[in-house]
Protein backbone atom coordinates (compact mmCIF):
# COMPACT_ATOMS: atom_id res chain seq x y z
CA UNK A 1 0.00 0.00 0.00
CA UNK A 2 1.93 3.05 -1.23
CA UNK A 3 0.93 6.27 0.72
CA UNK A 4 -1.52 9.52 -0.32
CA UNK A 5 -0.35 11.95 -2.42
CA UNK A 6 -0.27 14.26 0.15
CA UNK A 7 2.71 12.57 2.56
CA UNK A 8 4.65 11.60 -0.52
CA UNK A 9 7.75 13.91 0.62
CA UNK A 10 6.98 12.44 4.25
CA UNK A 11 9.54 9.95 5.36
CA UNK A 12 7.51 8.50 8.14
CA UNK A 13 4.78 6.95 5.76
CA UNK A 14 7.90 5.33 3.54
CA UNK A 15 9.44 3.81 7.06
CA UNK A 16 5.29 1.92 8.21
CA UNK A 17 2.75 3.61 6.25
CA UNK A 18 0.43 1.35 8.70
CA UNK A 19 1.76 2.58 11.92
CA UNK A 20 4.15 5.82 12.00
CA UNK A 21 5.01 5.23 15.41
CA UNK A 22 6.14 1.48 15.27
CA UNK A 23 8.95 2.46 17.31
CA UNK A 24 9.85 3.16 20.98
CA UNK A 25 6.75 6.23 22.03
CA UNK A 26 8.51 9.72 22.77
CA UNK A 27 11.25 9.06 20.26
CA UNK A 28 11.50 11.10 17.52
CA UNK A 29 11.47 10.14 13.58
CA UNK A 30 14.96 11.91 12.84
CA UNK A 31 16.54 9.90 15.60
CA UNK A 32 14.87 6.52 14.52
CA UNK A 33 16.06 6.65 10.73
CA UNK A 34 19.59 8.20 12.38
CA UNK A 35 19.61 4.78 14.17
CA UNK A 36 18.15 2.98 11.44
CA UNK A 37 21.12 4.68 9.17
CA UNK A 38 23.73 3.61 11.60
CA UNK A 39 22.42 0.40 11.87
CA UNK A 40 22.29 -0.26 8.56
CA UNK A 41 25.47 0.92 7.68
CA UNK A 42 27.16 -1.42 10.30
CA UNK A 43 25.24 -4.31 8.82
CA UNK A 44 27.10 -3.56 5.45
CA UNK A 45 30.34 -2.42 6.47
CA UNK A 46 31.65 -5.09 8.79
CA UNK A 47 31.32 -7.77 6.45
CA UNK A 48 33.07 -6.33 3.84
CA UNK A 49 36.13 -5.07 6.19
CA UNK A 50 36.16 -8.33 7.42
CA UNK A 51 36.52 -9.54 3.55
CA UNK A 52 38.70 -6.70 2.26
CA UNK A 53 41.27 -7.57 5.77
CA UNK A 54 41.27 -11.27 5.21
CA UNK A 55 40.40 -11.49 1.80
CA UNK A 56 42.91 -14.13 0.96
CA UNK A 57 41.84 -16.09 3.75
CA UNK A 58 38.10 -16.49 3.59
CA UNK A 59 37.53 -19.91 4.63
CA UNK A 60 39.35 -19.22 7.71
CA UNK A 61 37.34 -15.88 8.82
CA UNK A 62 34.51 -17.79 7.50
CA UNK A 63 35.42 -20.93 9.72
CA UNK A 64 35.95 -18.33 12.68
CA UNK A 65 32.75 -16.66 12.41
CA UNK A 66 30.79 -19.54 12.44
CA UNK A 67 32.94 -20.50 15.51
CA UNK A 68 32.07 -17.34 16.99
CA UNK A 69 28.41 -17.50 16.45
CA UNK A 70 28.43 -21.00 17.91
CA UNK A 71 30.19 -19.72 21.06
CA UNK A 72 27.58 -16.69 20.96
CA UNK A 73 24.91 -18.48 20.82
CA UNK A 74 25.60 -21.51 23.27
CA UNK A 75 26.17 -18.48 25.62
CA UNK A 76 22.89 -17.14 24.73
CA UNK A 77 21.26 -20.51 25.69
CA UNK A 78 23.73 -21.25 28.71
CA UNK A 79 22.49 -17.67 29.85
CA UNK A 80 18.63 -17.91 29.36
CA UNK A 81 18.76 -21.60 30.91
CA UNK A 82 20.51 -20.34 33.82
CA UNK A 83 18.20 -17.52 34.51
CA UNK A 84 14.91 -20.60 34.39
CA UNK A 85 17.33 -23.16 36.85
CA UNK A 86 17.58 -19.88 39.52
CA UNK A 87 13.80 -18.99 38.94
CA UNK A 88 13.15 -22.89 39.22
CA UNK A 89 15.12 -22.54 43.06
CA UNK A 90 13.92 -19.44 44.04
CA UNK A 91 10.48 -21.25 43.62
CA UNK A 92 11.28 -24.50 45.30
CA UNK A 93 12.95 -22.80 48.16
CA UNK A 94 9.78 -20.68 48.29
CA UNK A 95 7.20 -23.41 48.40
CA UNK A 96 10.23 -25.45 51.07
CA UNK A 97 9.61 -22.34 53.28
CA UNK A 98 5.64 -22.51 52.87
CA UNK A 99 5.83 -26.74 53.72
CA UNK A 100 8.02 -26.10 56.40
CA UNK A 101 5.79 -23.23 58.40
CA UNK A 102 2.83 -25.31 57.49
CA UNK A 103 4.44 -28.19 59.16
CA UNK A 104 4.97 -26.10 62.07
CA UNK A 105 1.56 -25.01 62.42
CA UNK A 106 -0.17 -28.28 62.44
CA UNK A 107 2.59 -29.72 64.98
CA UNK A 108 1.50 -27.19 67.28
CA UNK A 109 -2.18 -28.25 66.44
CA UNK A 110 -1.17 -31.75 67.26
CA UNK A 111 0.38 -30.41 70.48
CA UNK A 112 -2.77 -28.85 71.80
CA UNK A 113 -4.74 -32.24 70.23
CA UNK A 114 -2.35 -34.51 72.47
CA UNK A 115 -2.79 -31.89 75.45
CA UNK A 116 -6.75 -31.91 75.53
CA UNK A 117 -6.23 -35.93 74.96
CA UNK A 118 -4.20 -35.89 78.67
CA UNK A 119 -6.64 -33.52 80.32
CA UNK A 120 -10.06 -35.54 79.34
CA UNK A 121 -7.95 -39.10 79.66
CA UNK A 122 -7.93 -39.14 83.84
CA UNK A 123 -11.57 -37.92 83.68
CA UNK A 124 -12.91 -40.52 81.86
CA UNK A 125 -10.76 -42.94 83.74
CA UNK A 126 -12.09 -41.80 87.37
CA UNK A 127 -15.73 -42.24 85.97
CA UNK A 128 -15.21 -45.77 85.31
Amino acid sequence: MLPSTSKLWDYRAWVCPSKPRAFRPGSSHRRFVLYDIAGETLGAIIPLALGYAFGATWEDVGDLLTMGSLCVFTLLVTAVLARRLFSLAQRLKASVHAAQQQLQKLDKQAVEIVKAVEDTLPLSQGEG
